[in-house]
């Protein structure tokens, strides 16, 4: 296995695959935890072992869901915002409040990591 890490310590990049078993400092494979493969960009190597950081996975996958949140945004919601003008002058103010609420949740989305429902009268 060949494992690589930055300045930080961190794990980015690791290999299963590599048949010439070049080890991290010469890190035998025992060392490894048991959750290596399904976690290793959320392990740290200091001291001589592999140490799982929880605030970083936490961390990432955050980064993660507001990614996911934004390319969301901009499939679901801008398009319905940027219609014309011709568009919004068909909505009741109902709809036009629920409209503004709407957008305002997805623009927060990325803070509250809630991509809010659309409303029913939009769908269809």
């Amino acid at each position: 296995m060949r494992i690589e890490i930055d300045k930080k310590h961190r794990v980015v990049q690791w290999s299963a695959d590599d048949t010439t078993n070049e080890l991290l400092f010469g890190v035998p494979d025992n060392i490894l935890p048991d959750d290596f493969e399904e976690n290793a960009f959320f392990y740290k190597y200091e001291g001589g072992r592999f140490i799982f950081d929880p605030e970083y996975k936490s961390d990432l996958e955050n980064d993660q869901r507001v990614v996911e949140i934004r390319r969301h945004r901009e499939e679901i919601c801008f398009p319905v915002i940027n219609r014309g003008e011709a568009w919004y002058r068909t909505l009741s103010d109902k709809q036009k409040e629920e409209l503004q609420d709407w957008y305002q949740k997805w623009l927060d989305a990325t803070e509250t990591l809630i991509e809010p429902e659309m409303p029913t009268w939009l769908k269809g």
